[in-house]
This record gives C-alpha cells, sequence and structure tokens, in this order.
C-alpha cells in the first residue's frame, strides 16, 4: 500500500513566508543608499564589525582559505583578524598625533 504525503513537501515555501521574503529584500534595495551613506558615518572599528556581519550572509560558514604556510583559516577568522590589525594600527596612528 502507497504511502500518503501529509503537509507541504519539504522545501515548500508559504504565501506568507514569500511575500515576507520579497518584502525584505525590496527593502533592502529600497534603503541601500542611505545604508552606504550611514555605513561611512560608522567609525572604523563598527564599520569591520559590519563588514564582518554581513559577509556572513554570503560567505559560507565552512569555506577555507589555504595561506602561503598552507596553513588553513576561516575567512571570518581572516577578516576579524584584519580588522582588528587595521583599527590597532588607526589606535596607533592616534597616539602619534597628540
Amino acid at each position: 500500500m502507497a504511502e500518503v504525503a501529509k503537509g507541504r513537501p519539504k522545501g515548500a515555501v508559504t504565501k506568507s513566508t514569500e511575500r515576507i521574503k520579497n518584502f525584505i529584500v525590496n527593502f533592502l534595495e529600497d534603503n541601500l543608499d542611505q545604508f552606504k551613506e550611514d555605513y561611512t558615518q560608522l567609525d572604523e572599528k563598527e564599520r569591520a564589525r559590519t563588514y564582518i556581519k554581513m559577509c556572513e550572509f554570503v560567505v559560507p560558514k565552512g569555506l577555507a582559505l589555504s595561506g602561503l604556510d598552507n596553513m588553513t583559516v576561516t575567512i571570518q577568522s581572516k577578516l576579524k583578524s584584519l580588522a582588528e590589525e587595521e583599527v590597532a594600527e588607526e589606535e596607533g596612528n592616534k597616539g602619534e598625533d597628540d
């Protein structure tokens, strides 16, 4: 006897979910210029944090890069390290100006 399928098939999207996703995409697209302007107003540390957070939405978490020394690091940890170095350099440069 064949099994009777119950509910939505795996991966099926409801109409309300589709509407919400479309709303969010449209909202993001409509406010892109404002976001870019706001982004440039952030200090270096907040800009780095925002950049890293945004990368989480487009870069798979397990994606890895091989360095010149054949050491493998995740993109996220490499970006974090670079951002911390940039912030440290900026803070060092501010101390020289005083």
